[in-house]
Formats: structure tokens, C-alpha cells, sequence
């Protein structure tokens, strides 16, 4: 199964403007992992088209990698599904 996704806009408040290519770098990265390794979340199946996602507020890990990770796993999360990460995996 061959999935696309398109991020048109990720907003993230309290971050270094410096850091947001790393970040957003980080997020692609784990949520092509998570689309690839898991289950693919009901939301996603059919036409997929989701409008608008908000995720729940977090506290990110400080470097911009793990920053990344975190917020594609609470994008991921906000789907409707947990991921193995989430469950100690």
C-alpha cells in the first residue's frame, strides 16, 4: 500500500525559529516510520482527508530530533490509535 501524505501547515508555539527545518525533518521522518510500521489509523483509510488535526499539548524532549519524534507520535496518537512506542515497545 503506497500512502502520501501532505502536512500543508504544522504550527508549533515556543520553539526556536532557528530549529523548525530540523524539527519538521524530524517529524516527516517518524511519521513515514509510524505510517510504515503500524497499523494504519481508521482516519486514514479511504480518500484519508483530514482537514484539520490538533494533537494534545506536550512537553518536547529539548533537541529538535526528539522534538520531532514526539510531536509525530502525538500526531500519530491524534489519529485514533496508539503506537507500539506508545505502549512500551
Amino acid at each position: 500500500m503506497r500512502v502520501i501524505l501532505h502536512i500543508e501547515e504544522l504550527t508549533l508555539h515556543g520553539f526556536p525559529a532557528a530549529a523548525r527545518h530540523a524539527i519538521g525533518d524530524a517529524v516527516r521522518r517518524e511519521l513515514a516510520d509510524l505510517l510504515g510500521s503500524e497499523a494504519l489509523p481508521e482516519r486514514l483509510r479511504g480518500d484519508g482527508v483530514i482537514d484539520r488535526l490538533s494533537a494534545p499539548p506536550m512537553r518536547p524532549p529539548g533537541a529538535a530530533d526528539g522534538t520531532g519524534r514526539a510531536i509525530a507520535a502525538a500526531v500519530y496518537g491524534a489519529l485514533g490509535t496508539r503506537t507500539v512506542r506508545d505502549m512500551g515497545r
